[in-house]
């Protein structure tokens, strides 16, 4: 009986974990809004959108219709550089653990002309960056789809800032950058040594 509670209990905790994985606050956009981002523009850019739309984030793939944030980025004043904004959060990361992050992306033309850029997305982990989408160039009325992902493992303990950095070279244009999923989950063997060592100490009790 004793070893049937144990396990129970093990398998309990490995659920509780598993539930509460995920770091990131918000990252599906399903509160209607940016609650828990910060929006924040590069040196020369701007956004002239930042809000929450019902969107298909993967177009014929398995997803469907949800909420996703979007963004319509680009340069204040026109000059060579990549420019936007930034949606970040703090996220609390425990040292040694890997993490995965990822995120569903997409480019969206509502305009007859062709662009040379859809934009460009950056996943960025204070300031660094990880993974990298660019959508290139965009026909009109086209929908493009896109996705970053990366590991990560802290030295330490601490707050980590992360996020996407979204831009363009070229003034806005009616062109939309749309992000939804993004999820920051410590790896599954993580996972299992917590349930593992949580099993070891209800055994030594």
């Amino acid at each position: 009986m004793r070893s049937i509670t144990v396990l129970g209990m093990a398998a309990l905790m490995c659920l509780a974990v598993t539930a509460q994985a995920d770091v990131i606050t918000n990252g599906d956009f399903e509160t209607g809004d940016l609650s828990g981002w910060t929006v924040r523009p590069t040196g020369n850019g701007q956004t002239l959108v930042q809000d929450v739309i019902t969107y298909d984030i993967d177009g014929s793939g398995p997803l469907g219709d949800s909420l996703a944030a979007r963004f319509q980025v680009g340069e204040v004043n026109h000059i060579p550089a990549w420019e936007g904004i930034e949606l970040v959060q703090d996220v609390s990361l425990a040292g040694g653990t890997e993490y995965a992050f990822d995120a569903d992306l997409s480019a969206w033309s509502n305009q007859s002309s062709g662009n040379y850029d859809g934009g460009k997305f950056e996943l960025i982990l204070d300031g660094g960056v990880l993974d990298t989408w660019n959508a290139g160039f965009i026909n009109g009325y086209e929908k493009l789809y896109g996705h970053v992902s990366a590991t990560y493992t802290p030295g330490s303990d601490g707050p980590y800032e992360i996020g996407l950095r979204i831009t363009r070279p070229w003034t806005p244009a009616n062109i939309y950058q749309l992000v939804d999923n993004f999820t920051g989950i410590p790896e599954p063997a993580t996972l299992a040594l917590l349930a593992f060592g949580g099993l070891a100490v209800l055994r030594r009790r």
